[in-house]
């Protein structure tokens, strides 16, 4: 409720760009639902501009028109959400691993131009791709998964956290911000 009375106050005085700072913080999935539809509504009746810094990269990869992805206090990509998945690839392929994933690392860079850099997070390596679903399924089972240590292996349509997380932690545990432009 009380988020629901700050964007209320700040709608009272009729703003052509409204800034929110993690609006739907704290709330739980239906408030969340019913902040974003009464947003919406606003956006399209009132013809509001709504500038938005989150972290839940879900909600800015439905309800954000563009996205912008800050490193370290500099822009490093802006684009809508669909474009900056294209630039990584539409598919992502997750594998989990059971021990040091450098052999398979090595295995996945062989692959071709198709694939991106993988990236290792704990005990999961996730590589995009601009192959389809079936061609990547058959590159990750001529990688002989169980001989390189790999537990389970998955293939997904590549989500904007998948971009942000390419985009920001190449080789560091690095933190970025995102923000999204809606309208």
């Amino acid at each position: 409720m009380r988020r629901r009375l700050e964007i209320a106050r700040a709608l009272l005085a009729r703003p052509s760009v409204l800034f929110l700072d993690e609006p739907t913080l704290g709330l739980d999935p239906i408030a969340r639902q019913e902040l974003w539809h009464t947003i919406g509504v606003l956006r399209r009746r009132e013809q509001v501009t709504v500038l938005l810094s989150t972290h839940y990269l879900e909600e800015a990869e439905t309800v954000c028109d563009r996205v912008a992805i800050i490193d370290q206090g500099s822009i490093i990509a802006l684009a809508t959400p669909a474009q900056l998945i294209d630039r990584v690839g539409r598919e992502t392929l997750e594998l989990r691993v059971d021990r040091d994933p450098a052999e398979l690392l090595v295995a996945l860079r062989a692959l071709g131009s198709a694939m991106g850099e993988p990236l290792v997070t704990g005990e999961t390596v996730t590589v995009a791709s601009t192959s389809s679903p079936e061609e990547l399924s058959i590159r990750a089972a001529a990688l002989e998964p169980s001989r390189l240590g790999v537990r389970t292996t998955t293939v997904r349509p590549t989500t904007l956290n998948d971009v942000f997380l390419i985009l920001t932690s190449r080789g560091s545990a690095r933190e970025g911000v995102l923000a999204g432009a809606l309208a």
